[in-house]
């Protein structure tokens, strides 16, 4: 009964950690995206045919309501990438603290397995030395 509970305690953690896996991948993948965004944004506000009026340029000095509206979005876009940042930082933190946690119960039951089977051959020894102390024999294989 006993092993069933240290069993099942592997598993919940083994999920646990798998679960908190899915979370940083997706927050990496959220991240990476948000990145993407500012750096085509950058690439935007510093090409040279957004800047010159006679390549149709968007900034030119008549119109720089669309500069400021992609500065405005890159704003709110760099806010949202620190804050997945940070939520990436805590969810990383969490994962080997979790993955720790699972590797330490499966040394526990591991150390537990070698000891059943330790106490079992120990066990069967003693069984077999008293088999052959009533026999009379030295050896099984006479």
């Amino acid at each position: 009964m006993k092993n069933d509970i240290y069993k099942t305690v592997q598993v919940l953690e083994k999920n646990k950690e798998t679960s908190l896996l899915i979370n940083v991948l997706d927050t990496r993948k959220t991240v990476e995206k948000l990145n993407n965004s500012l750096i085509s944004i950058d690439n935007i506000l510093k090409a040279p045919t957004c800047r010159k009026p006679q390549y149709g340029g968007l900034f030119h000095q008549n119109n720089n309501d669309y500069k400021a509206l992609i500065t405005q979005f890159s704003r709110k876009i760099e806010g949202e990438h620190a804050t997945h940042n940070i939520e990436l930082q805590r969810q990383e933190f969490h994962l080997n603290k979790q993955a720790s946690r699972t590797k330490l119960i499966e040394t526990i039951i591991d150390k537990r397995n070698k000891n059943k089977i330790r106490i079992k051959s120990e066990q069967e020894q003693s069984r077999l030395s008293d088999m052959l102390s009533v026999t009379g024999q030295r050896s099984i294989f006479k």
